[in-house]
């Protein structure tokens, strides 16, 4: 049974999926962006009587919050030759197996990404296309490294200001390629990078 036992009670018989997808859009608790519109309008009350060209308003400064900040490099980040050495610390541990690091999305929530690690990249996408009734997560990129444990833990360390629950991050593709391309820089014997675009 793909619907929860309160819809069926009811007689409506939408699947998980499609459920939590509409939930995300409408709900404020589930959706960020809602919620700071609602806040700029000041609640939901407010929001709704206003008219539709200020809500338009409340969208677009909202949307201006919550762009992603700029790409993660050297350049931008005071604190990132600290975060770099203990990557390169952490790469060269006993324990830790070969693998890839890879970020994958999924267009029913823009702006969300999934970094991971896995053996096999297909066949992590494949497990999480079964989980999908549009089959539609994408790989976008991911790099091979000697220490997959680690260098995911050290990507999830990275971007912990920006995380909304297990391993999805509220970054852009750009900030995530970045620090897979600072993987296979501090990784000696990693292959080159793949991008799955």
């Amino acid at each position: 049974m793909n619907w929860t036992r309160g819809q069926a009670d009811i007689k409506k018989y939408r699947c998980r999926t499609c459920y939590g997808a509409r939930n995300a859009r409408t709900n404020p608790s589930a959706n960020p962006l809602r919620r700071a519109y609602y806040a700029l309008a000041g609640g939901a009350d407010a929001y709704y009587a206003a008219s539709p060209e200020r809500r338009a308003t409340f969208r677009v400064q909202a949307k201006e919050q919550d762009a992603p900040s700029p790409a993660v490099t050297p350049a931008t980040t005071p604190a990132l030759p600290a975060i770099t050495r203990s990557l390169r610390e952490r790469v060269y541990r006993e324990e830790d197996v070969e693998g890839y690091v890879y970020v994958v999305s999924n267009p029913a929530y823009p702006g969300y990404v999934k970094i991971g690690y896995a053996g096999d990249c297909g066949k992590r996408l494949s497990q999480f296309q079964t989980g999908s009734p549009y089959r539609d997560y994408e790989m976008l990129a991911y790099a091979y490294t000697t220490k997959k444990r680690e260098a995911e833990t050290w990507m999830h360390e990275l971007f912990a200001a920006h995380r909304v629950g297990g391993e999805w991050f509220l970054v852009s593709v750009t900030e995530a390629v970045a620090a897979l391309e600072m993987i296979r820089e501090y990784d000696p014997v990693a292959f080159p990078m793949g991008d799955a675009a």
